[in-house]
Parts: C-alpha cells; structure tokens; sequence
C-alpha cells in the first residue's frame, strides 16, 4: 500500500506540466488546414469562402486563367502552367488542366506542405478544375495531409460533352483523395426548379461552402464535443466517393433534432441508401444544445445505418440559429 500522501503539494522532483506548457501544447493542438480552388469554378468557391470569414483555413485560388484569378479574394494564389497557357486559360481541355498542374507542382507543393488537412474544390466539367483538381489532391496526399475532394457535376442541360469530362475528373478524384463529397448541381433543380442560373450556381456554392465548414468546426477547440485528428482520419482514411445531407429543425429540445436529421436525410444531394454506410460524420449547432439532443441524433442516424458503420459527433454553439 502506498505511503504517499495524496493530497499533498508536488514536490520538486516532479511537479507536472505547467500552465505556460499547458498552453503551448493547446496553442499548437489546432490542424493546419488549407483549401484549394482549382479552375474557375473552384477559385469562386475560395471567394465565397473568404466572405464566410471561417476561422482556421488557409485559402488558396489555382487557376490557368489570369483575369479570372485576379478577381479572387485570397490568401495566395497560383497561376497553373503559366508557359504552357500563358494565363490565358485552358479552354475546355481537361488535358491542357492536367499538363498545367503537373508544370505548377513546386507551386502546388509550397502551398501545401505542413498541411494536415487539404480540401480540393472544383467544378468537374471544364478544364483547369477537371484537369488539375486530382492532382492537387495527389500532392497531398502523398505528403501525407488528410485529403478531401468537394466537387461539383454539371447539369444536364450543359450537355453531355462536359458530363464526359466531369466523370472522368470524378473517377480520377476519387483514386486520389481520401474522401470526395460530390455535388450532382442537377440535384438543386428539385429544390428550386425555377432558379436563375447565377443562383443556381452560387446555391451548389452555399453546398461547398457548408460542407467545408462542417468538417472544420468539427475539429475546433470551441466546440462543446469536438473531435482530434485521429477520430477524424479513423473515418475518413481512403473512403472513397461520399455524400452530404444538411438539415433544419425547430420546435421543442428533442423535437428540432429529429427534425433537422429527417431534414439532412431527405437532402436532394443525399441520394444514396445509408445501409451502406461505412462511416458517418455527424456535426450538430444550436444556439443551446443539450447532451440528450446529441444523443438523440446518434439514435436516428443509427436506425439507418450498418452495425459496423463509424460515427463520430461534433456538437456546438451557434447563437445565429436562434430555436433551431
């Protein structure tokens, strides 16, 4: 049985870690998270990013198009293959996007190194964002950083031309991210049939934009519940292709989780049958969110979901969402 005193002053020989230590350990806890946007569609995304103001990413536009790039709210930026396009752009040409990448990799790689977590946004369709998206994605990954592809597929009445090509950008994102949400834009008509395009666009944009924050505020130190990298990776870690669903709820505590669940559920990009799930990444914000509500959503989420399946939660404090 020990002798010692446990409620006794620590002496000198081992007094523990202290607050000043304590606090640069915390100060360095934060991930390192960067975001490229890769072609036009990509660098808007970066734009709508910087407005949003959310804190912790570094932002990066990539782009062959020089005007276009100008135009770009941004931390840094990179012109890709500027001997090859001379800033003039791709011009449709997936292949021209891919040549301009592979010119720009010490670029790309100076943006990223350090990173823990990278995302790759693009519209897939074009040919800077089709062409250079995967293998922005493949610097990454290969430097080790958790690597997720946001991207967006084309709607129809754009043709099947550029379906081709967003499908192939697709196929080649996903072999070379960890984790790739993908966006159908065509999805958004069941929402809003009558959207001007413009809308239309900037509404597949708020997708991106809320995707990207879910995922890096899930991982903030604010949070009531958050989550460390390792809970992240443990889910995440070479998934393949992945879906989003966002949701609202209001009502009594209890009620307006179920409600924002069977929301998320119901989302028009979640077209997939959850049973298939291997993993699940459950973010929740409430002006005043209780221990009961987290668990409540868990218990929803698990009706429709393989026993196997990973879920991991993040929970916090939104005051803007007022009873939602």
């Amino acid at each position: 049985m020990s002798t010692d005193d446990p409620y006794s002053e620590p002496t000198d020989e081992f007094k523990g870690t202290s607050e000043d230590e304590l606090e640069q350990y915390a100060v360095g806890s934060g991930s390192t998270i960067r975001v490229l946007g890769m072609g036009g569609g990509g660098s808007n995304t970066i734009n709508r990013l910087y407005r949003e103001k959310i804190p912790g990413i570094d932002l990066i536009a990539c782009n062959t198009d020089a005007n276009h790039i100008l135009r770009i709210k941004a931390k840094s930026k990179v012109l890709l293959g500027e001997n090859l396009t001379k800033g003039q752009g791709a011009g449709g040409d997936p292949r021209i996007g891919e040549e301009a990448a592979h010119e720009s990799e010490k670029d790309l790689l100076g943006k990223i190194k350090g990173a823990e977590i990278v995302f790759i946004t693009a519209g897939l369709g074009g040919g800077t964002g089709t062409g250079s998206a995967y293998f922005a994605a493949k610097v990454a990954k290969e430097q080790g950083a958790l690597t997720f592809g946001v991207v967006t597929l084309p709607f129809e009445s754009e043709g099947r031309r550029r379906m081709r090509k967003a499908v192939w950008g697709l196929k080649k994102m996903i072999a070379s991210c960890d984790c790739v949400i993908v966006i159908p834009n065509e999805k958004l008509l069941t929402v809003a049939p009558d959207l001007p395009v413009d809308n239309a666009f900037r509404e597949a944009d708020e997708v991106i934009v809320k995707a990207i924050r879910a995922i890096t505020e899930i991982l903030s130190y604010t949070r009531l519940i958050n989550l460390d990298m390792r809970d992240l990776e443990e889910v995440v870690r070479n998934s393949g292709a992945a879906v989003i669903g966002i949701g609202y709820g209001t009502g009594d505590y209890g009620e307006r989780v179920r409600y924002a669940v069977k929301d998320a559920i119901a989302s028009p990009f979640l077209d997939l049958d959850l049973s298939s799930a291997t993993g699940v990444l459950i973010n929740i914000s409430a002006a005043d969110p209780t221990i009961d509500e987290t668990n409540i959503a868990t218990e929803e989420v698990k009706k429709l979901i393989a026993d196997r399946a990973k879920i991991i939660m993040g929970t916090g404090i939104e005051k803007s969402l007022d009873s939602k």
